[in-house]
């Protein structure tokens, strides 16, 4: 799945279930994120250089989600939108995103449509094929 799908994805989503709320952000392919499917990513601070929009960032992984295996566009689908519940924790109600009652009533409506979002990923297998030490 290509950035531009991902970011037509996020375009949609963001439309449908947070009413064209979220601020844009960008969407990356990591390859070094092995321990989940996807990260919401923000850093502000005494070393933001341009306010806080230019540190947000959806990170999904590579190796989880496009690996030797790569798993159904329905599940990258599912990373994409707990991520954005994040965001929106993050950028509409001001809080630290967490896995709390807020995310879990956001989870709920999203998934009223089918999305299939979960707090963990059916992946503990592929995440443990990455794990160095146990």
């Amino acid at each position: 799945m290509t950035p531009p799908r991902l970011q037509d994805l996020w375009a949609d989503l963001n439309a449908r279930y947070f009413r064209g709320g979220l601020p844009p952000i960008e969407i990356q392919w990591s390859r070094r994120l092995t321990s989940s499917t996807g990260m919401f990513v923000s850093r502000v601070g005494p070393r933001a250089r341009a306010g806080p929009e230019r540190h947000r960032v959806i990170r999904l992984s590579v190796p989880l989600l496009r690996g030797p295996r790569p798993a159904p566009e329905r599940e990258v689908l599912a990373t994409l939108a707990h991520e954005m519940i994040h965001q929106w924790q993050y950028d509409r109600l001001r809080r630290r995103p967490d896995h709390g009652a807020e995310f879990r009533r956001k989870m709920a409506e999203m998934n009223r449509d089918g999305l299939g979002i979960t707090v963990r990923h059916d992946l503990e297998d592929a995440v443990r094929a990455f794990v160095r030490h146990v």
